[in-house]
């Protein structure tokens, strides 16, 4: 599986990013300018992923959770709003959910959020296939 997008919404400093990827990629660019923040955000899904991925009866599926701060060990920030465009997590009394969605070679899709709730991160993710196949396959797929 070779991934060819990701796209990233409302993570950080991006209210939206879309970029395409090559099987060769190199961030290059000013300080402050996003490239460990896509970095960030690939992390972010990986550990979405992983978090999501639970064994029922023998079979893989995905389940929505919940995780406090102290868990969430993925980035290093002191307050968990620091992750939301302009550090809000509402926006027209709506909350805004943090999107990481990856496109791979074969047109299936995953799509990671992550959303405050009273202080909790609710984390899930969900994916264009959702068999038994397809999500041994990205179970075993890390971004590092």
């Amino acid at each position: 599986m070779r991934l060819l997008k990701v796209r990233v919404e409302n993570f950080k400093r991006f209210q939206t990013l879309e970029v395409p990827l090559e099987p060769l990629n190199c961030l290059v660019g000013p300080n402050n300018s996003g490239k460990t923040t896509l970095l960030q955000a690939l992390a972010l899904f990986d550990f979405c992923a992983h978090h999501c991925l639970t064994r029922v009866n023998g079979s893989l599926q995905l389940k929505r959770r919940t995780i406090p701060p102290d868990e969430f060990y993925v980035l290093p920030i002191s307050n968990p709003v620091e992750l939301w465009t302009d550090q809000r997590t509402m926006a027209d009394r709506k909350q805004k959910v943090i999107r990481v969605a990856l496109t791979f070679d074969d047109d299936r899709t995953a799509t990671a959020t992550v959303k405050l709730d009273y202080n909790r991160f609710g984390v899930g993710v969900e994916c264009s296939d959702e068999s038994e196949e397809w999500l041994s396959q990205f179970a075993n797929y890390r971004i590092a």
